[in-house]
């Protein structure tokens, strides 16, 4: 289901390079899978686009904070940061 959305919002953002929610949930979608780089490039294309969402700067930095502990450290506490995403 994941690679399914993945491909569907990658299709979105192509389309509509400047629509920050589809930014936002394909970073979200590619974290979850397992790809918190290319999610990380995402999530702050949505933040550029979109400055003034708070939720969409705090699943950002949740992220970021996660990268100092390289591949490993952003894989790890992935659902943590994702679970906070989905309460904000």
């Amino acid at each position: 289901m994941e690679a399914s959305a993945v491909e569907a919002l990658t299709l979105a953002v192509k389309r509509a390079p400047d629509f920050a929610e589809g930014h936002h949930a394909l970073g979200l979608a590619l974290a979850r899978g397992g790809r918190p780089h290319e999610a990380l490039e995402h999530l702050a294309a949505a933040v550029r686009l979109a400055p003034d969402s708070a939720r969409y700067r705090a699943v950002l930095e949740a992220l970021q904070r996660q990268d100092g502990g390289g591949e490993a450290g952003l894989r790890a506490p992935a659902n943590q940061w994702f679970g906070f995403a989905q309460t904000t």
